[in-house]
């Protein structure tokens, strides 16, 4: 379930961002520059701020693991 779950949240981010990055094409070309660089450069942080996030996590999760996070 979990597995599942996990595959439809990152199949809907996806395509979430592919569609924000197409609205910001779509804008460019009927002349709307500033919605259209607006609409790209949000969808694009708006990933990288994910996966950075995503990222340290998946650190802090290890470090636990390892035990190296423990205080005594």
């Amino acid at each position: 379930y979990n597995l599942a779950s996990a595959t439809l949240g990152q199949i809907s981010g996806f395509l979430l961002f592919l569609a924000a990055i197409a609205a910001g094409v779509f804008l460019l070309y009927h002349d709307k520059p500033a919605g259209g660089i607006a609409a790209i450069i949000s969808a694009v942080g708006g990933a990288a701020w994910v996966l950075q996030k995503a990222e340290s996590a998946k650190k802090r999760d290890l470090t636990q693991k390892r035990g190296d996070g423990k205080k005594n």
